[in-house]
């Protein structure tokens, strides 16, 4: 009868033996570890997304500065342009567009495409787009659109030509930075919690810090591109720069607060911090170096710097973090089974 009753109980297991291409159960019982290995993965697909975003932001971004110039002001794309400022005002000269106003209409059509031209000029202009008008409600609506074109010359073609490359060539060792960290995170051994608290903090960390020190550093080798040339580089849209900063400051924010708490202080090191930081460490906005100058020098040396900078600042958060993080699993112990701590004598 018991072995009747075996037979029974062990049926689904039987079946579940003979089943053609039947790896479930040991996908499952592995899932744990194969966690890391999925995490990498994603790592490694945000660097691929990563490189394709820069290459197509900074190939689009410098053959637009090429064609449309400093101020990416492109007169084939409005109708009405007329220049304001006369010859003798030193660099007041502007232009205007003048759009009709969709509210002004009952027509949806008409307004549909009035709101489309609008939605142009913003796309086009940007934050260069400014209300010239008395009356929003008007018939018609006039805007400023920067300065005229200021196309770059033989010299300045050569100079973002080169950045176009050297950035481009940028893309491929700051992704790889990304790709590497996967890599990392796949072969972790730790468990989850560890994994979580310890080891995948450090490792965002320092690819942080590592890409942020690449982005200086070739914004440095762009910096010396126009102290030689004389010209105005172009500059790629770059937003997660003052997030890489943030991310590299976690450790340190962190260590701040709990000395704030512990101290009753708040934060010891200022809500600016954060702020002064991202001063020090001098992330560019446009890349224009005085050429041939003692000016231009001294910009190129502080470019070089801010990747000392951030170095130094990586190299002391690591430790800091890994210092939190023992306090902290020392103090749950404690708390577990509590003792007074001693030293014989």
């Amino acid at each position: 009868m018991k072995n009747y009753l075996n037979t029974v109980l062990d049926f689904p297991k039987t079946v579940n033996e003979i089943l053609p291409k039947n790896n479930f159960n040991e996908l499952v019982d592995n899932s744990e570890k194969s966690i890391y290995e999925w995490i990498g993965q994603v790592f490694r697909v945000m660097a691929f997304v990563f490189l394709v975003f820069m290459l197509i932001n900074v190939i689009s971004g410098g053959l637009k500065y090429l064609v449309n110039g400093a101020n990416n002001f492109n007169e084939s794309y409005v109708e009405k342009i007329e220049n304001k400022g006369t010859e003798d005002e030193y660099d007041a000269s502007y232009f205007t567009i003048t759009l009709l106003n969709p509210d002004s209409t009952d027509d949806d059509d008409e307004k549909e495409l009035r709101q489309e031209a609008m939605a142009l000029a913003s796309s086009t202009f940007g934050y260069k787009l400014n209300f010239e008008g008395d009356d929003r409600d008007a018939e018609e609506l006039i805007f400023s659109v920067g300065q005229e074109s200021d196309d770059p010359g033989f010299l300045g073609i050569i100079a973002n030509i080169l950045m176009i490359l050297l950035l481009s060539y940028a893309a491929f060792p700051i992704s790889q930075v990304i790709s590497n960290a996967g890599n990392t995170v796949a072969k972790a051994e730790n468990d989850m919690i560890k994994f979580l608290f310890k080891d995948l903090v450090l490792i965002i960390v320092r690819t942080a810090g590592y890409i942020l020190g690449l982005i200086l550093l070739f914004s440095a080798f762009a910096g010396i591109i126009s102290f030689v040339f004389g010209e105005l580089l172009f500059i790629p849209d770059m937003p997660f720069t003052e997030t890489l900063v943030e991310i590299l400051l976690i450790p340190i924010t962190v260590l701040d607060s709990l000395l704030g708490l512990i101290l009753d202080e708040g934060f010891i090191l200022g809500i600016e911090f954060v702020n002064e930081t991202l001063n020090l460490i001098n992330v560019p906005n446009t890349f224009a170096v005085d050429s041939w100058s003692l000016d231009g020098v001294a910009t190129l040396l502080s470019m070089f710097a801010s990747v000392l900078v951030v170095f130094i600042i990586l190299f002391i958060a690591l430790p800091i973090w890994e210092f939190i993080y023992g306090l902290i699993s020392t103090l749950i112990k404690w708390i577990k089974g509590p003792y007074i701590p001693h030293k014989a004598l």
